[in-house]
C-alpha cells in the first residue's frame, strides 16, 4: 500500500496553511486522488503523488501563475514513479515531475501573453503621456494667430 500523508504532513511539506491546502485539493480534486477531497465525514489523505503535483501547482503559483492557468497545466504534469516503494521518509520522496510537451507550450503561450499585456501596458503609459504633453503644448500654439507667429519667428511664408 502506498505511503499516505495528513494534511498537516503536506502544509508543512510545501509550507502553506491548511485553508490554502484544503482549497488546492477542492480547486484540482480531478487529478489528485479521491482520497484528497474525499466525501463528507472523511479524513483527507495524501498520495506522493498528490504531494508532487501539489508542489508543482505551488511552485507554479510562486512563478505567478493564476489558479486558472496552473489548473490548465497540472492535467499535462506526468508524475514519475508514481507506484514507488511506501518506505518513502517524507512525502514525495523519489518523486519526480516530468514536464510534458504540453505544459511546455502552455507556458510558452502564458510567458508570450504576460510580455504582450505589459508591453501594451507601457504603450498605454506613453500615449497618456503624449497626450498630457500636446494638452500643454497646443495652449502655446493657439495663442497666437499664425502671421504673428511667423512675424516673431522671422520666417516667411
Amino acid at each position: 500500500m502506498p505511503a499516505m500523508f495528513t494534511p498537516a504532513q503536506v502544509c508543512q511539506e510545501l509550507n502553506v496553511s491548511a485553508q490554502t491546502l484544503r482549497r488546492w485539493s477542492q480547486t484540482f480534486s480531478s487529478v489528485l486522488s479521491p482520497d484528497a477531497c474525499p466525501e463528507a465525514g472523511r479524513k483527507r489523505r495524501y498520495s506522493a503523488a498528490d504531494v508532487a503535483l501539489l508542489r508543482h501547482a505551488k511552485a507554479l503559483f510562486d512563478a505567478g501563475r493564476s489558479a486558472a492557468e496552473v489548473a490548465a497545466i497540472l492535467p499535462t504534469v506526468q508524475v514519475a514513479g508514481e507506484d514507488a516503494p511506501s518506505s518513502a521518509d517524507a512525502p514525495g520522496a523519489a518523486l519526480t515531475i516530468q514536464v510534458s510537451a504540453g505544459e511546455r507550450f502552455m507556458l510558452a503561450v502564458v510567458d508570450q501573453k504576460t510580455a504582450i499585456e505589459r508591453l501594451t501596458a507601457q504603450v498605454d503609459a506613453l500615449t497618456a503621456r503624449l497626450a498630457a504633453l500636446e494638452r500643454v503644448r497646443a495652449p502655446e500654439r493657439r495663442r497666437w494667430p499664425a502671421w504673428l507667429w511667423r512675424l516673431v519667428s522671422g520666417r516667411k511664408r
